[in-house]
């Protein structure tokens, strides 16, 4: 929960009775209202922290932005799990490490706003949703809960993610914002 500590006066998200930006005991009856909630927010006052997304972007980029987030780490959850599964073997295969590289870059290129990135990611997504729901279908999961969850679950991911990504309008607004911030910068 955010909100403001009565001895250093600035908005923090506190999950115990310490503040964590001036480390003094902060008891939840003395704490006030964060700068961004309530009367502050309608007038304008916004904490350091939001000042860019609240003041540069408008709502369909903060929602363009959320959503490539949400895909970005749907897509690469698999492959990382994946990872970690063959590390903790001590049976490291070169395939799963290219795929997650390899996503990792496209991913990495889509955050920083390449037109070029979303399509060859949509696309892969989506084939390998409808891969894994095939499989599923094609009775390649029965006798191994393990492989039938995966299938099921990620697939679906997997189309969900194609799906924002070929479809939403949301994130070519953000895109294109995340271009303009790499040409200022």
């Amino acid at each position: 929960m955010i909100q403001k500590c009565p001895h250093c006066k600035r908005d923090v998200v506190f999950s115990r009775q310490i503040c964590p930006a001036c480390g003094h005991a902060s008891p939840e009856q003395a704490r006030g209202e964060a700068t961004y909630m309530g009367e502050a927010a309608r007038r304008g006052a916004a904490p350091l922290y939001t000042e860019e997304m609240e003041t540069r972007m408008n709502a369909v980029q903060r929602r363009g932005r959320l959503q490539t987030g949400l895909v970005v780490g749907m897509l690469l959850a698999p492959l990382v799990a994946w990872n970690a599964v063959e590390l903790f073997w001590l049976r490291p295969r070169p395939l799963p490490m290219a795929l997650l590289a390899g996503l990792a870059w496209l991913c990495w290129r889509l955050w920083q706003g390449r037109r070029a990135t979303r399509l060859p990611l949509g696309v892969l997504a989506a084939a390998s949703g409808l891969v894994g729901l095939a499989l599923l279908a094609a009775g390649r999961a029965e006798g191994n809960p393990v492989w039938f969850l995966a299938c099921l679950v990620f697939g679906m991911v997997y189309l969900w993610c194609g799906w924002i990504l070929l479809r939403s309008r949301d994130l070519p607004e953000w895109l294109a914002y995340q271009r303009r911030r790499q040409a200022d910068a």
